[in-house]
């Protein structure tokens, strides 16, 4: 048995589970019915939602016809309704259609298009819109040049593209290095991150990236103060260009939260490195770990999901494991208590 604490539910869903499992359990029972045709042979596809995003509190559902809706804080015209008012109701984003993928920054919302272009808006103070300027964008606006994008992963105020012929560009707050440039100066458009080649997938966490390679082995760069990296070293200093996690190989996902990172393994199993104060590393202890450490008794994981000091891992069976930071109930079990594998 498990020594982990686990959620006794079943998502049936096969949807990506996100930090706000909670979220997706309520809204994707959401459904709207067009108008019904007066043909009795014509049968209108429904339209429901096939994805729930949320940001700083503030929520997006992507539709499965390729339409947005969003609700909750606005106070930067994150919700892209073309004010900064609050709403209670979720309301259309116009000009956000044919979208495939959401994302989030603080702040900040990006639309990834099936042509493979990306729409954004909300905050710009770093220029992590990636439209040349740093002025707030209440409505989807189209990022200058940017075409063939197959991923989108965003930081709080850094956003990361996988292009289709599997190089990656960002933008937006360098302060850690995190764009991977080779240096700390903030981008307003998409810039090339150094030395990048056949990457298969994208992750970021608040001021780093990491990339999973055709191989399985995994880059990373950014702030690192906590071993976040996971090269083997804490330090002050971060790292301005990818550098390869020493001994991780055959990966499969990264899932990374403010400070700490988790990488799912192609047999199920799970590694874990960087910040513990909360025991979010799930290695029965709050001892922080500059390099990958595997997370025992933990097999036969399909998908991996965090949120600030809490992680959540999807079993092939339908269950949830969760653990760490529990100060409001967010691990689901019932109480407050943090849970490091007791």
């Amino acid at each position: 048995m498990s020594k982990y604490k686990s959620i006794n539910m079943r998502l049936r869903s096969r949807q990506s589970i996100s930090v706000f499992l909670t979220a997706i359990l309520v809204f994707s029972s959401l459904a709207f019915f067009p108008h019904q045709s007066a043909k009795a042979d014509t049968v209108k596809k429904q339209v429901i939602v096939s994805q729930i995003v949320a940001g700083n509190k503030s929520f997006f559902a992507l539709m499965n016809d390729g339409t947005v809706e969003s609700w909750g804080v606005n106070s930067y015209g994150q919700l892209g309704i073309g004010n900064m008012k609050n709403h209670s109701s979720p309301v259309t984003i116009f000009g956000a259609e044919s979208v495939k993928q959401i994302v989030t920054g603080k702040g900040s919302t990006y639309a990834l298009r099936n042509n493979g272009t990306v729409e954004a808006w909300g905050l710009n103070n770093d220029g992590q819109l990636g439209i040349g300027d740093t002025k707030d964008q209440n409505r989807p606006i189209t990022i200058p040049g940017l075409q063939g994008v197959k991923q989108l992963v965003a930081g709080d105020y850094s956003v990361f593209a996988l292009m289709s012929d599997g190089t990656v560009k960002a933008w937006g707050n360098n302060k850690y290095g995190q764009l991977g440039i080779g240096n700390s100066t903030n981008k307003s458009t998409p810039v090339n991150v150094n030395g990048l080649n056949n990457v298969k997938q994208l992750a970021a966490s608040a001021d780093n990236a990491y990339a999973i390679m055709g191989n399985g082995k995994v880059y990373a760069w950014g702030r690192n103060e906590q071993g976040q990296l996971g090269i083997g070293a804490k330090t002050n200093n971060s790292i301005h260009v990818p550098i390869v996690i020493p001994g991780l190989t055959d990966v499969r996902q990264i899932a990374a939260n403010n400070q700490s990172v988790y990488s799912l393994m192609s047999d199920g199993t799970v590694k874990a490195w960087g910040s513990n104060n909360y025991g979010q590393l799930g290695l029965g202890n709050t001892t922080n770990q500059s390099e990958p450490v595997e997370i025992k008794g933990l097999n036969d994981v399909k998908q991996l999901v965090s949120y600030i000091s809490s992680t959540y891992a999807l079993m092939n069976d339908g269950t949830v494991e969760a653990w760490g930071l529990n100060n409001r109930g967010q691990l689901g079990l019932g109480n407050t208590t943090k849970i490091n594998q007791l």
